[in-house]
């Protein structure tokens, strides 16, 4: 299973209502330890202004807010991901989930809100032969 489906039966990221079916929690994590409460009831003391630090210093000053520092502290490999992907690729939440987990269709159009005001209209017409660092241009 995915990291994010054990931790969310190992607790992490809360108990639903009525709790889990045991049966399948035990599946799901094979004798891994779990989390009652709270998530994040059990952490130490931490220093905001420190993590604040430390997401300026390796994402930049634009990644840094009060909602980014909570999240790094509950859950520093889950915001250390998404941000080297953001770092790689740039922000794709401005993509339709369609376009995001699949590959586009030719002659297939969408549309990007890229600003206040300002679209983006993409139409796909052909994928470029293989380059030698294994990637394929779009056109």
């Amino acid at each position: 299973f995915p990291t994010s489906v054990v931790e969310y039966f190992q607790g992490y990221l809360g108990q639903p209502p009525g709790g889990f079916p045991e049966e399948l929690r035990r599946k799901v994590l094979k004798g891994k330890p779990t989390v009652t409460g709270r998530p994040g009831a059990e952490m130490g003391k931490m220093n905001f202004a420190i993590e604040e630090g430390k997401i300026a210093d390796k994402y930049g000053k634009e990644a840094m807010s009060d909602l980014n520092v909570i999240s790094r502290a509950l859950y520093p490999a889950v915001f250390d991901d998404f941000y080297e992907v953001r770092k790689k690729y740039s922000d794709l939440s401005i993509l339709p989930t369609k376009a995001f987990l699949r590959p586009m269709e030719t002659d297939e159009k969408i549309v990007l809100d890229v600003g206040k005001g300002m679209k983006s209209e993409i139409v796909f017409k052909a994928v470029g032969d293989r380059q030698g660092n294994g990637g394929r241009g779009g056109f």
